[in-house]
């Protein structure tokens, strides 16, 4: 017998650990996607707009009540002490029908403050005002 042969062959890194470290991948993509959500939602921009949504007689004319807003945010937040600006897209339902929101905030003094609001009704493509509508 020839001591060459007694050495088995040498893996690669990959090979040996593939199994442990696609899931952990996942996990921590999934981990990073939920903490990225959870700060948007936590948000004053966030919290403003979803508010008058919730509370927006044409919103719930057109949908219905409970209004529900979906898992998924688009959209950027940037904030410097008392001052920033978002811009927020996500999607909302209702009974009736289901609709797009953008929203566009500014926070200045420490406050939020809409400065554009549409909603799309997603049966008719129909966009709505809701800042001109509410007014």
């Amino acid at each position: 017998m020839d001591i060459y042969e007694a050495v088995p062959p040498k893996t690669s890194w990959w090979s040996r650990n593939w199994r442990w470290f696609v899931p952990l991948l996942l996990l921590s993509n999934v981990a990073i996607l939920g903490f990225v959500l959870m700060i948007f939602k936590s948000s004053g921009a966030y919290k403003v707009t979803i508010e008058t949504i919730k509370t927006s007689p044409i919103v719930q004319e057109e949908l219905g009540t409970p209004i529900e807003e979906s898992i998924y945010i688009i959209g950027s937040i940037e904030t410097n002490s008392d001052t920033g600006q978002a811009g927020l897209f996500f999607g909302v339902r209702g009974p009736k029908d289901s609709a797009t929101v953008r929203s566009s905030v500014i926070k200045s003094n420490g406050i939020w403050e809409l400065t554009f609001l549409e909603l799309e009704i997603k049966s008719t493509k129909e966009k709505i005002d809701l800042l001109l509508n509410e007014q």
